[in-house]
């Protein structure tokens, strides 16, 4: 008679540890896809800040409070930046450069210039960059 009340006891326990295994690969992967999700909205958000500071900035990028505002915005998305983002941001021609092309240019022909050269080029491979970027992150989706 142990036979199989022990063979039943085993059936049993094997079926509870797999719905327990399974409610637990269940919960590890929907965790996973929120993090992803977080994650995902607090890069978008960054970027979406990123580029409209940008553009206050240079419509006026002697008035300090546009600056730092844009300095935040820029260190904000830095932190969630890719490497080809970061590039962009940060690089020989990146928008960091060219803020401070734009900052330093002395009469308002030469900012003009700037804003419409090399700071148009920055800001349009800095876009290009962010949306590739969170292209790749949400796995293409349009």
């Amino acid at each position: 008679m142990e036979t199989p009340i022990s063979t039943a006891l085993v059936a049993a326990a094997a079926a509870l540890i797999g719905a327990l295994g399974t409610q637990l690969v269940a919960a590890w992967g929907g965790l996973r896809t929120r993090r992803l999700e977080l994650y995902f909205q607090a890069k978008a958000s960054a970027y979406k800040a990123l580029l409209e500071r940008m553009g206050e900035f240079a419509c006026c990028p002697l008035y300090q409070e546009k600056y730092l505002t844009f300095l935040a915005a820029y260190e904000a998305a830095l932190v969630f930046a890719s490497d080809e983002v970061a590039n962009s941001l940060q690089g020989p021609v990146g928008i960091s450069v060219n803020a401070q092309r734009l900052r330093s240019a002395t009469t308002d022909e030469r900012r003009s210039a700037v804003t419409f050269t090399t700071w148009y080029d920055a800001a349009k491979a800095v876009s290009t960059a962010m949306r590739n970027d969170l292209k790749r992150l949400s796995g293409g989706l349009q």
